[in-house]
C-alpha cells in the first residue's frame, strides 16, 4: 500500500459527523500520516527479510558484525551473503585436519 491508500483508510476511521474529509488541513494531515505508515511497512519488510541472511539487505551488515567478518568494498551483495552463510554453516569436527585448518585460519602453523 502507498501513502494515499493509508490516508484513505485513516479517513474512514474518523467519526463521520465530527470531521469533514473535504478539509484541506485534514487531508494534508492524513496524507502525511499515510506516508509515514507506508514507510513503516517498508521498514518492517526489511526487518522480516533480515531475520535470515538469505534475503538480508539493510541488515546484512549486522550479520557481518556479529560473525566478525570483514567486508571488501568490491564484494557484491551475493558474495557478502555467501560469506555470512559459509560462516554460519562452518561446523567443527574431531579430526586432526579440522583443527590444523582452524589453527591456520587463526594464524598458527601446526605440523603433523
Amino acid at each position: 500500500m502507498n501513502g494515499q491508500d493509508y490516508a484513505e483508510l485513516l479517513g474512514l476511521l474518523l467519526p463521520p459527523k465530527s470531521y469533514s474529509l473535504d478539509g484541506e488541513q485534514l487531508k494534508a494531515e492524513l496524507l502525511a500520516e499515510g506516508h509515514c505508515l507506508a514507510r513503516v511497512e517498508i521498514k518492517s519488510d526489511e526487518v522480516v527479510n533480515g531475520i535470515t541472511p538469505f534475503f538480508a539487505v539493510s541488515l546484512l551488515s549486522d550479520w557481518e558484525r556479529v560473525l566478525a567478518l570483514s567486508v571488501d568494498d568490491s564484494m557484491t551483495l551475493q558474495q557478502r551473503r555467501q560469506q555470512v552463510l559459509a560462516k554460519i554453516n562452518a561446523t567443527g569436527g574431531l579430526s586432526r585436519n579440522y583443527f590444523i585448518n582452524l589453527a591456520k585460519s587463526l594464524g598458527y602453523n601446526i605440523s603433523n
